[in-house]
């Protein structure tokens, strides 16, 4: 899910006075986030492969715990937008902010939704108004950038109102807020069955903003306070390690007894993913440098995010149609052919003017232009 590296762009200091800092300055780019990032979108497309592949009802205890580990991709997603809103706009946003953001997020999402509704619904074309309205709500995987644009009005109001309340405070309001409002959809079934509660428990309830509020409050502070917060995860590194573990028996528990389905909306699934990225976020610090992979990777994560699914489903059709018997080497052929055709694809689109708005946009970070020195002859 790609944000906007750019936005994070370093700005030369030696124009700014140090007495009167520019309000347009922007911090650094995180090398953290980059890997973070790329690992949370290599991790769902992984997740996709596998779910293109097995039935998890018929498999073991250890593909099904495989990939509930890979469930931690989407939520990951939606902390790091959360955290580089922050960490660059962490007393206001700027003046055009979501007009650049409806343009290179709202767009891609909204034209990715008709794109898989039509191509789902080519079969029968008198679905396809349905198909494209259930996607604008949220039907198809790219749903969470709903859930992002409902971020920039949070952020809007906590920097505005509730950032002078204690952070203990609003993290733990907002973590109880966020395990009962999912505990509502993970263990109550509805009363009764109307086209909306169907709506909800089908999926529809992890749209709003609340099936994600601990993520987002946990990310508000964590960015605002990065360099910090950072830091301070080192003197923590036994309980983090410790703690992750705990919260990975918890989900090899809860598989076992089968309490939960395979899915990123777990209540269980929130303490593992916070476990891991302040994992991730250590084990970042002791790199010099951030793999080339990784960092490609991240910089298409956002259209990998929305094309995948296409490619992972004509591929698997097209396997079938030969009638090949893969097994599990389903998956990474899956993984790495999808992976590699949406790389492609985002490559070729983001070669016209309008392929940013189609598909995403390729967050490379800018070049900065080389000063020719004059050379004075006497």
């Amino acid at each position: 899910m790609s944000k906007n590296d750019r936005d994070l762009a370093l700005t030369s200091s030696t124009s700014v006075s140090k007495a009167e800092p520019s309000p347009k300055k922007k911090r650094k780019v995180l090398n953290e986030i980059t890997i973070i990032r790329a690992l949370a979108c290599l991790s769902i497309v992984m997740l996709h492969s596998t779910t293109f592949t097995v039935n998890y009802v018929q498999e073991g205890i250890l593909v099904t715990t495989l990939a509930t580990i890979l469930c931690f991709g989407t939520p990951t997603f939606v902390f790091i937008s959360g955290l580089i809103l922050a960490y660059s706009y962490p007393n206001k946003l700027p003046k055009g902010f979501y007009w650049k953001r409806i343009k290179l997020i709202l767009f891609p999402f909204i034209f990715m939704a008709i794109f898989y509704a039509v191509f789902s619904g080519r079969a029968v074309p008198e679905q396809i108004p349905s198909l494209i309205w259930n996607n604008l709500t949220g039907g198809y995987h790219g749903w969470f950038v709903l859930v992002i644009f409902q971020f920039y009005v949070l952020h809007h109001l906590f920097t505005k109102f509730f950032y002078k309340l204690p952070a203990a405070l609003v993290l733990s309001v907002s973590l109880i807020i966020n395990v009962a409002y999912l505990a509502i959809f993970n263990f109550i079934q509805p009363t009764s069955h109307t086209p909306f509660t169907s709506y909800l428990w089908s999926g529809g309830y992890y749209i709003p903003f609340v099936a994600w509020l601990f993520y987002f409050s946990l990310s508000y502070y964590c960015g605002k306070n990065f360099m910090t917060f950072v830091e301070s995860l080192k003197r923590f590194k036994a309980l983090i390690f410790f703690f992750l573990i705990v919260s990975l028996g918890v989900l090899i528990y809860n598989n076992v007894n089968e309490y939960f389905p395979v899915g990123s909306k777990r209540i269980d699934i929130i303490f593992f993913t916070v476990m891991m990225i302040l994992f991730l976020l250590l084990v970042c610090q002791s790199l010099q440098k951030t793999p080339k992979l990784l960092t490609i990777v991240s910089q298409y994560s956002f259209g990998i995010y929305l094309a995948h699914w296409f490619y992972l489903t004509i591929i698997r059709d097209f396997i079938a149609s030969q009638g090949w018997e893969l097994g599990y080497m389903q998956i990474p052929v899956l993984f790495v052919s999808a992976l590699i055709s949406c790389i492609i694809t985002i490559n070729i689109l983001n070669r016209f003017p309008f392929g940013k708005y189609m598909i995403g946009k390729i967050n490379r970070k800018k070049q900065k232009p080389v000063k020719k020195e004059t050379v004075v002859t006497g």
